[in-house]
């Protein structure tokens, strides 16, 4: 049963065990814990693959010779994003920070208000805070 809660129920429940004080409980549903961490990760994932998409279809609209996918993007791409979101969204990636976080099989999102900004820039919902 905990397992088919929605996202809302896993959340509201996760926050009801780590209030609780008992010992035992916690001890008894750590590994309901770990795999709720477990799907979120697969779930923030996912999202930010799709997000890596529609940045790169975003560009196109603008940039249509910008024909690689977004992990394969080099200077010229990278300044053309960097262009893009300056002057439709008014909001600015560094080359380290590309490459950091899209580049690179990198194991946490970045921060929330970067992928907000991502998200407005290639018209796709934010990603809700769990």
């Amino acid at each position: 049963m905990l397992c088919t809660a929605g996202t809302e129920g896993r959340v509201k429940l996760l926050q009801i065990i780590l209030q609780t004080e008992s010992t035992f409980y916690k001890a008894r549903y750590a590994s309901f814990l770990l795999l709720f961490v477990a799907q979120m990760s697969d779930t923030e994932l996912t999202y930010f693959n799709l997000l890596k998409r529609e940045i790169a279809r975003q560009l196109r609209t603008t940039f249509p010779e910008v024909d690689q996918e977004i992990e394969a993007w080099k200077g010229k791409e990278i300044r053309h994003l960097q262009e893009d979101l300056i002057r439709s969204v008014n909001g600015r990636v560094s080359e380290k920070w590309f490459y950091t976080h899209i580049k690179s099989a990198h194991e946490h999102l970045p921060r929330i208000d970067m992928l907000d900004l991502l998200s407005q820039y290639s018209r796709v919902p934010p990603l809700e805070p769990f």
